[in-house]
């Protein structure tokens, strides 16, 4: 029998803990494989079997002593993200998922010595990997500029996509009435989802929120995401939504159930995704797949894997952020097009097609 260990510290997180918890279940089932999870028992359910306490911080130093020591022998150890154990493991074979390098990257706020120990970690897990997945050609082509591995190492790179998987039975017009009374959602609203960091660009989406409230009385922001979740850079936030007179228009939902995700994805004129960057970036496509559209911005990662099925809008210039919103918001022919090419778009990104890929991957690295 094989063993698999994975380091699932992160299962509970949004991104990276999305993807675990997505790919997980299809791995837990692989016969003639012994799956050990490795992480926080609490936050590891419903899995209660073959789990290794691991209580490190990510990024903190300290982990790397704690992977070394309790690591068990294996055939594979999976990362799933680049804070590998950058030590001598019992593992035959090593993967890694790098899902972004935004660590790295100027517009990172991180000091130099973070960055530092960033860039490391990432350039272990690639060197002492068997293999790499990457989740988008952005990220694969970011690691090239600002890593430049060997060739070697670029011979180990795996891009396979994340998949849409929503519930598949979309919630009936009564729940989806229930649901936004509860959070205190009166429609009309556009739709943030995603962390409230920087890079995400949540302060433009509010300034060009505070520009189209002016045009548009009844219009509202809802923000699924943590209000009080400030990351660094963004201590000015509230000052903002205060000076510009929303605070009553703006709704930060915090964590969400996915039913009542697919009923904000429903009822919205439109998801707005201003970032500055992502690795790949999710929810477009669940938006996409439940009939919402989509306003991102131009950047390589979405227009790779969205092509023409969102709104685009210039992340730097709130002005055309809010532009491109309340046009969207007036033009019911506009919603219309982007909601069916969106829908034909995310139909793509199947969930049978990530998953055989991944499995693939570890079958191969079992017989190589």
């Amino acid at each position: 029998m094989k063993r698999i260990v994975i380091d699932a510290r992160m299962i509970q997180m949004s991104g990276i803990g999305r993807y675990i918890r997505s790919v997980l279940p299809a791995v837990m089932n692989l016969s003639d494989v012994e799956i050990i999870l490795m992480g926080n028992p609490h936050e590891l359910l419903p899995y209660t079997e073959n789990i290794i306490p691991l209580r490190s911080r990510i990024y903190h130093p300290r982990e790397q002593g704690e992977l070394a020591r309790k690591i068990p022998p294996c055939d594979l150890f999976w990362s799933p993200h680049f804070n590998v154990p950058i030590t001598k493991i019992k593992a035959k074979k090593r993967l890694v998922t790098i899902h972004d390098v935004f660590h790295i990257t100027s517009i990172a706020p991180y000091n130099w010595l973070e960055k530092t120990y960033a860039r490391y970690l990432i350039q272990q897990a690639i060197k002492l990997s068997d293999a790499v997945i990457v989740v988008s050609e952005f990220t694969r082509d970011e690691i090239d500029f600002y890593l430049h591995p060997s060739p070697k190492d670029k011979a180990k790179f795996h891009t396979i996509y994340h998949f849409v998987e929503m519930p598949q039975d979309l919630v009936s017009p009564e729940e989806r009435k229930d649901i936004l009374s509860r959070y205190g959602i009166r429609p009309p609203f556009i739709l943030y989802v995603g962390n409230i960091k920087p890079h995400k660009n949540i302060e433009g989406l509010i300034r060009a929120f505070a520009i189209v409230s002016r045009l548009h009385k009844e219009l509202s922001l809802v923000v699924v995401g943590n209000k009080d979740n400030f990351y660094k850079g963004l201590p000015e936030l509230e000052k903002i939504i205060t000076e510009h007179h929303t605070s009553d228009r703006i709704l930060f939902t915090g964590s969400v159930k996915d039913r009542e995700l697919v009923t904000f994805y429903q009822e919205a004129i439109a998801l707005v995704l201003p970032s500055f960057y992502e690795g790949f970036g999710l929810p477009p496509l669940e938006a996409m797949s439940v009939g919402c559209p989509v306003i991102v911005s131009y950047i390589p990662v979405f227009w790779e894997i969205l092509e023409n099925s969102a709104y685009y809008v210039n992340p730097y210039s709130y002005e055309d952020i809010a532009q491109k919103i309340y046009t969207m918001v007036c033009d019911n022919e506009l919603q219309e097009t982007y909601r069916q090419r969106g829908k034909e778009r995310a139909a793509l990104f199947t969930k049978d097609k990530t998953i055989s890929e991944h499995l693939s991957l570890i079958n191969s690295l079992f017989m190589g």
